[in-house]
């Protein structure tokens, strides 16, 4: 009898991991939570190679916040799964968090990035040109777009939208791809990733089990330094006057060496 019981258990024991994997994979979250009034937003059809944020994260974008690590995850995420986007880091914060820039364009348009960036400082300086290059320069190259999220840390929702902005781009389908053809955008997530964590801890620490809209309840009372400047407690959309952090400095860098039409 513990013989044939042995016997039976480890049948079990083999058969279980085979049960498993015959159940259906659980479909994953939408990508947005509803809006506050309950409404929810109309989205452009969606390449299913390329996973949602939602989908690397667990939950809908809007259902909490999201830590900057968990927000670089998501991105690098969708980085390696469409080719309408590269990814890289332009500098680090005084807490030593990576600064991410994105570009989504088409694909033909990734693939020669580098050189549509030379051509754009070119034109950056379109006196220095002679006028038939000029108007071959403007004739031929995308339109360069940046998108500029979170430059005060506890204006909170600007990263959970930077995702869904990035997202919608690399994945959409329809027009969306048709506009990427003469766009490149160029995505600034988080501007102030050290402001914005200090943020997220405090309303992690003071929420309920739900968020509270009463203007009363603890959550809605950020307690000094807050979450709006960076590690020094510097506004850096100041900071554009005079260069003094490091976030800054890195930034127009970046920004000089693409000089975009749009900001």
């Amino acid at each position: 009898m513990p013989r044939r019981l042995a016997t039976l258990v480890a049948v079990l024991c083999l058969a279980a991991p085979a049960v498993r994997a015959q159940a259906p994979a659980a479909a994953p979250p939408p990508l947005l939570a509803p809006l506050s009034g309950g409404q929810e937003l109309p989205l452009p059809p969606a390449a299913v190679a390329v996973p949602s944020p939602a989908a690397v994260l667990g939950y809908p974008l809007g259902a909490r916040f999201t830590h900057w690590d968990r927000i670089v995850e998501a991105l690098a995420a969708i980085d390696g799964a469409s080719d309408r986007v590269a990814m890289w880091e332009y500098g680090r914060t005084y807490e030593g968090r990576p600064l991410q820039l994105l570009a989504v364009s088409a694909p033909k348009n990734i693939a020669r990035l580098e050189a549509i960036r030379k051509e754009r400082l070119r034109l950056a300086d379109p006196e220095a040109l002679p006028a038939d290059e000029r108007e071959r320069l403007v004739r031929e190259l995308p339109v360069v777009v940046w998108l500029a999220y979170g430059v005060h840390g506890n204006e909170s929702s600007s990263a959970e939208a930077a995702m869904a902005a990035a997202y919608a781009l690399a994945a959409g389908g329809g027009e969306w791809a048709e506009l990427l053809a003469g766009t490149v955008v160029l995505i600034d997530p988080l501007v102030n990733p050290d402001g914005r964590e200090r943020y997220v801890a405090f309303y992690e620490q003071t929420r309920g089990r739900e968020p509270d809209p009463d203007p009363g309840a603890a959550e809605h009372w950020e307690p000094w330094p807050g979450g709006r400047q960076n590690h020094y407690l510097i506004d850096l959309n100041r900071d554009w006057s005079w260069a003094t952090q490091r976030e800054t400095r890195d930034r127009l860098a970046a920004y000089r060496e693409w000089e975009p039409q749009v900001y």
